[in-house]
């Protein structure tokens, strides 16, 4: 194994065990939260694949997202499986600024869902992190339609209870419903990441609790 290459594990292990929220992809498909996108995001040349499975009443459904960090600001991926139905999405975000603080906020611009002909979304994002423990995060959404484009609204908080286990909580409103979703992910290895989570407990889009179980599996290329 050459230098270059221990150095990139050695990182790569760094980043998870201080910041899990900053490798591991959304149920969208980008980075973020349990549902919301964040102004953090994998490393260059970091990749990530994961898959998550949704539970509602005896259905069962399944998603794979795999992103990559192709340069020093700008994050790529893809978003298949059972969900979406339509097929494979194209997702994007890029980072415009990050301040020097011991605990900066940054900013960042993304697309999810490029491709889809039924609802895609464009979105700014700002992420703080108050401590080693707490980061807050928030932002707006554009929503595009066949029929209409929509602005929305995003917020979310992640506690770090450890260096191993976070506690997620994100809220996003869609057509003047508010979704509220919990979670957790608990670090098994530096770079395998298991998650859970439950959708929705405001009932904004079904009357059944919809709850969802995953993996995130992180290497630099």
């Amino acid at each position: 194994m050459t230098i270059r290459k221990v150095m990139q594990w050695a990182g790569l292990g760094w980043v998870m065990a201080s910041h899990m929220a900053m490798a591991v992809a959304s149920l969208n498909g980008s980075t973020g939260l349990i549902m919301v996108p964040t102004a953090e995001a994998l490393s260059y040349m970091q990749s990530e694949l994961a898959v998550d499975y949704r539970f509602l009443g005896s259905a069962q459904t399944h998603s794979i997202k795999y992103n990559v960090g192709i340069a020093k600001n700008l994050e790529v991926g893809v978003l298949g499986g059972s969900v979406p139905a339509e097929g494979f999405f194209v997702n994007a975000k890029y980072f415009l600024l990050s301040d020097t603080q011991r605990y900066p906020l940054s900013m960042a611009v993304g697309v999810q869902n490029v491709g889809s002909k039924t609802e895609s979304t464009l979105y700014l994002v700002l992420s703080k992190r108050l401590d080693k423990n707490v980061a807050l995060h928030g932002g707006f959404v554009g929503v595009f339609t066949p029929s209409e484009v929509r602005p929305e609204m995003m917020a979310g908080v992640e506690y770090m209870v450890n260096d191993k286990v976070s506690i997620l909580a994100d809220t996003i409103t869609q057509s003047k419903k508010l979704w509220v979703n919990i979670g957790m992910r608990i670090e098994l290895l530096p770079a395998l990441v298991v998650r859970a989570s439950v959708l929705d407990l405001t009932k904004a889009g079904n009357t059944e609790t919809v709850s969802t179980l995953g993996v995130s599996y992180s290497v630099f290329l």
